[in-house]
């Protein structure tokens, strides 16, 4: 039961957290015991979110995801923000390797990062998936 006053979706928009339901089942499926958990960070993980934020995820990896893992995890990415929603333009999240998080000496290391931005190509919305040097 949700207590009275209460949200009744984890972030507030039930679109948002059926695409974020769907994405953890799908890196879960790609990555399978690879993954570590997943996570919400920036404006959502504060309770600071609206309509107009990002939605900023982390996806731990215990070891660096293989070639075919990031494969099918650019495809999840290039998928997304194809389809209709607002949602499916306003994710960014990153894999990095979880031991890469536990101290600033993961800093520099390079790990999967994807937003999606809402940007165009040829007329069809387009995601980016590369590496990104470590926070």
């Amino acid at each position: 039961m949700v207590p009275a006053g209460s949200n009744p979706t984890p972030t507030g928009f039930p679109g948002l957290d059926t695409l974020l339901q769907e994405l953890t089942e799908r890196a879960g499926a790609i990555l399978s015991n690879n993954m570590v958990g997943v996570y919400l960070q920036g404006s959502f993980a504060m309770g600071d979110a609206d309509v107009y934020s990002d939605c900023d995820f982390l996806i731990p990896v215990h070891v660096p995801v293989t070639p075919k893992q990031e494969a099918g995890l650019r495809a999840l990415h290039d998928e997304i923000p194809t389809r209709r929603g607002h949602w499916t333009h306003h994710l960014e999240g990153s894999y990095p390797v979880k031991d890469q998080l536990r101290s600033l000496h993961g800093l520099g290391e390079k790990w999967l990062y994807t937003t999606t931005d809402g940007g165009t190509c040829s007329g069809r919305p387009t995601a980016t998936a590369r590496w990104l040097d470590g926070l």
